[in-house]
């Protein structure tokens, strides 16, 4: 790996490993005492709200609530910490997820469709059909940001097709993972597996003859982990390490990147977003895949599900892993929808 990947990677990795053991200490006074921070008569040591109350029962966001007492739509940076005063029980199918998908991340499962072009193949159309449910947690439900521990269960197939050639699907990866995650205030860890496996188009095959078909298959363990500095912006890593591989496959894997996804919900008009997210394996000799997305999001105030459209490049090695040795510039617009 390059000395210059390494040491990113490394920066990374201890921003997120500082922010678990350093005390972050935003409340002036303890816990039986409340706030230290003023409402709009300027009152301060202003008591929690209960779980359930109107201050904290509407998800509007990762820790964007409302300043109790003053009644209006304020983002808080207090608001993050506010969910270590609930009480944690188990919940089944909680309705939203404790560690998102990378916004920028070129294999998460999720529904999107974007319309590339690459000087060399023309338009392609990238489609991911798939998506992530939470199926059992322990720890806290009803308000954002949740915390607690949770299982999860992801899949997508992710096809190519040609737009030059009568949409002639190039190739299809299937992925299906499971996940256990945890989340409490500005940290969040997420260890699992996940299959990867790619399989080449039946029109594209009958075109190109000669093609020397790949099986290219992963089973792999993952470790990964998200610091939020603010509401609004998260940084992450993730290694992974393949204990299955076929189709020149090699074992490992990193990936890491930000984002900047406002948290507080504007409502109809929507608000601006911003990903970049660089990719590494080893079987490319750790050449970069790096994408990088602009555009516009809605988020729901119920799920905390995402909806996105906007632009996207993305240059380095092909994800589309039946062609495992080509490189792509592709420019692209397209549409995200994030459990």
């Amino acid at each position: 790996m390059p000395i210059r990947q390494a040491s990113k990677l490394i920066a990374l990795i201890a921003v997120i490993v500082i922010s678990c053991t350093h005390e972050t200490n935003l409340l002036a006074q303890d816990p039986g005492q409340g706030w230290n921070i003023p409402d709009s008569n300027g009152s301060m040591n202003q008591p929690y709200p209960q779980v359930g109350s109107p201050e904290i029962s509407s998800p509007i966001g990762h820790g964007n609530s409302m300043l109790p007492g003053n009644g209006s739509n304020v983002a808080s940076p207090y608001s993050k910490y506010w969910a270590s005063d609930q009480l944690w029980d188990w919940h089944i199918l909680p309705g939203d997820t404790l560690y998102k998908a990378y916004l920028a991340g070129p294999r998460e499962s999720r529904f999107s469709s974007v319309w590339n072009y690459d000087k060399d193949q023309g338009w392609l159309w990238d489609i991911a059909l798939g998506g992530r449910a939470a199926i059992l947690r322990y720890g806290s439900t009803g308000v954002t940001p949740a915390e607690g521990w949770e299982l999860d269960i992801e899949g997508a197939v992710f096809p190519r097709l040609s737009l030059n050639e009568d949409r002639d699907l190039q190739s299809a990866d299937f992925r299906f993972g499971v996940p256990l995650t945890f989340s409490s205030g500005p940290v969040a860890w997420k260890i699992g597996y996940y299959h990867i496996s790619s399989h080449v188009g039946d029109e594209y095959w009958e075109k190109n003859p000669t093609f020397e078909r790949r099986n290219y298959v992963r089973e792999t363990l993952v470790l990964g982990g998200a610091y939020y500095p603010t509401d609004d912006w998260r940084l992450y890593g993730e290694f992974g390490h393949s204990f299955f591989n076929r189709g020149d496959s090699e074992p490992w894997e990193i990936q890491y990147g930000a984002e900047f996804s406002p948290a507080f919900d504007p409502g109809f008009y929507g608000a601006p977003f911003a990903a970049i997210n660089s990719y590494h394996k080893q079987d490319r000799d750790w050449q970069p895949t790096l994408n990088s997305q602009l555009g516009w999001q809605w988020k729901s105030t119920e799920t905390d599900n995402t909806f996105r459209v906007g632009l996207s490049y993305q240059t380095g090695p092909t994800v589309q892993y039946s062609f495992l040795t080509d490189n792509e510039d592709l420019l692209g617009i397209g549409i995200w929808y994030d459990y």
